[in-house]
């Protein structure tokens, strides 16, 4: 927001006072003259409005996710009643209910955010490439990783909001493509000098941007690494509990 208010303000003192402070003593005749005179104000318009766009474009709602696929629990009863069993041996509320996804992963979450987790409304993720490459054990040994950071639950909702800030900032510093590939399509579709000067400045300020994103990331994931790491190594403690030292 500070970013945004800044290049706002900006971009109104150069049109309304910078502009004649620093070019108002030059004459404007002549073809080139005229040139770098529509440039003077061309540049700046079209490379300032596109960097607020690009600067706006992470708070912009993303629009609702797909639909989870959630587990019947009348027809899973048995997998439902082993997890809520391992839940009760750890101590931390059951899930309300469980998600499948096709990835080699599992989670355990708060069903709406950071309310949800305080109320201790939970929802197991589990990735069927996970479920294909474990045997009961090992795979009850995850779950049970995943349940324990919620024993510690005011450490847990630091946890999610350090891995929110985290993911925000690497997708504005490293994510993004798409803008990107529209300047190059546009660098190659258009030939008009006015306009390749305008997306050159346009790159090159949203490089910069990305590239302040990128710093503040890394300076992020310095700071938080040792709690996030401890984080783990207590939620492997619960694994070895409920599965043994040789299962963990």
């Amino acid at each position: 927001v500070g970013l945004i208010v800044l290049v706002v303000a900006g971009l109104g003192w150069y049109f309304f006072s910078g502009h004649s402070l620093w070019l108002g003593d030059v004459e404007w005749h002549g073809k080139f003259m005229l040139s770098l005179w529509v440039l003077s104000w061309a540049v700046p318009a079209v490379a300032g409005s596109v960097l607020v766009l690009f600067l706006l474009y992470p708070l912009w709602p993303q629009g609702k996710p797909p639909k989870p696929y959630v587990l019947d629990r009348k027809k899973h009863a048995r997998f439902y009643q082993l997890v809520e069993k391992m839940t009760a041996a750890i101590g931390v509320p059951a899930p309300q209910f469980i998600e499948i996804i096709p990835d080699m992963n599992a989670a355990a979450g708060p069903v709406h955010g950071m309310g949800s987790l305080a109320k201790g409304e939970l929802k197991l993720i589990v990735g069927m490439a996970l479920v294909m490459g474990t045997n009961v054990q090992q795979f009850m040994g995850v779950l049970a990783h995943e349940f324990g950071h919620f024993s510690q639950r005011s450490s847990m909702m630091a946890y999610i909001w350090i891995n929110t800030v985290n993911r925000w900032l690497g997708e504005c510093g490293f994510g993004q493509d798409v803008w990107t590939r529209r300047l190059d399509d546009w660098r190659e579709r258009y030939d008009n000098e006015l306009v390749q000067v305008c997306l050159f400045v346009t790159d090159w300020l949203l490089k910069l941007v990305r590239l302040l994103f990128q710093h503040l990331y890394r300076l992020n994931v310095r700071l938080t690494h040792p709690m996030s790491q401890q984080m783990e190594f207590d939620a492997d403690l619960y694994e070895a509990r409920v599965v043994g030292s040789k299962q963990f």
